[in-house]
């Protein structure tokens, strides 16, 4: 499962060998300042991502909608994080996880503390 740290002002998603094969990445941050919004998305919406230019397996790697460019790791049968970012590599960041309700709270938590004044 990946994992998602937050240092210094960072996002930064962390994948094992296996995974990191699949997606052809192995890891990648994102400035705080840069992530708009944390939503979750329910499992039942897996096959709206659009389509993958990037990975070797699916609902893995870099995938694009009607303009829009997602990296996206997403297990079966779980729910996602979604990490709505302004970035110059991706809109949309979408990261699997059993507890994904728990990692979006938390998420949201974070950026509302680290948020400018």
């Amino acid at each position: 499962m990946p994992k998602i740290v937050i240092n210094d002002g960072t996002l930064r998603v962390q994948l094992s060998s296996i995974e990191a094969y699949r997606a052809k990445r192995a890891s990648f941050s994102v400035e705080l300042w840069r992530i708009k919004e944390v939503s979750l998305v329910e499992a039942s919406q897996r096959s709206m991502i659009g389509t993958q230019l990037l990975g070797r397996s699916a609902f893995a790697g870099l995938f694009a909608s009607r303009a829009t460019r997602s990296f996206i790791y997403w297990q079966h049968k779980t729910d996602a994080v979604k990490l709505t970012v302004v970035d110059p590599a991706f809109d949309f960041i979408l990261i699997g996880s059993e507890d994904a309700d728990q990692l979006t709270k938390e998420l949201q938590a974070t950026l509302k503390a680290n948020k400018p004044k």
